[in-house]
């Protein structure tokens, strides 16, 4: 896949409800403007959709919550240094994955059939800063599952945990 260098910008408008439903679709950052005075729902849907943010991730200047909905089969995938965000709510219902030094931030996640990895590569000293403020939500049997390498100054890793937190 090509790394994307595109923004979507949000303002004000009177569609609200965007869908992304093809793999491969990639983007650099999401941008809710302090004009965008709706709330934005993105839905990620389709059997092997995977939507990979992979550059700053979403930044809201909105004031107000916007939302995310992964769908059964459907991905969304942070990488590099890419942020979920503030006021951002993510209600899960397929995968999403965190890899590199991407970010929770102070997102919310549901995840409601969904399950939630946070495969993250990180050098001392440690992942505070992977998770942010995050809040998860699990429904019924669903998993949040962290696996952390850590790595240190000498140039070895180890790995530090490949936990299923209920």
């Amino acid at each position: 896949m090509t790394v994307p260098s595109d923004t979507a910008t949000f303002a004000l408008s009177n569609t609200t409800n965007v869908s992304v439903g093809f793999p491969g679709v990639g983007i650099d950052n999401i941008t809710f403007t302090s004009a965008a005075a709706n709330s934005f729902a993105i839905t990620v849907h389709g059997s092997s959709t995977v939507f990979n943010i992979v550059g700053a991730g979403i930044t809201n200047n909105s004031g107000i919550i916007q939302n995310f909905v992964i769908k059964p089969n459907s991905y969304i995938v942070f990488t590099n240094s890419a942020a979920a965000g503030s006021l951002t709510h993510f209600t899960n219902k397929g995968i999403t994955d965190f890899f590199d030094s991407s970010s929770a931030d102070n997102s919310m996640f549901v995840n409601d059939g969904g399950a939630t990895f946070f495969r993250v590569h990180f050098f001392e000293p440690g992942p505070d800063e992977v998770l942010g403020d995050v809040t998860m939500l699990h429904d019924r049997e669903d998993r949040l599952y962290i696996c952390w390498i850590r790595y240190t100054r000498d140039g070895s890793f180890r790995r530090d945990g490949n936990n299923a937190l209920v």
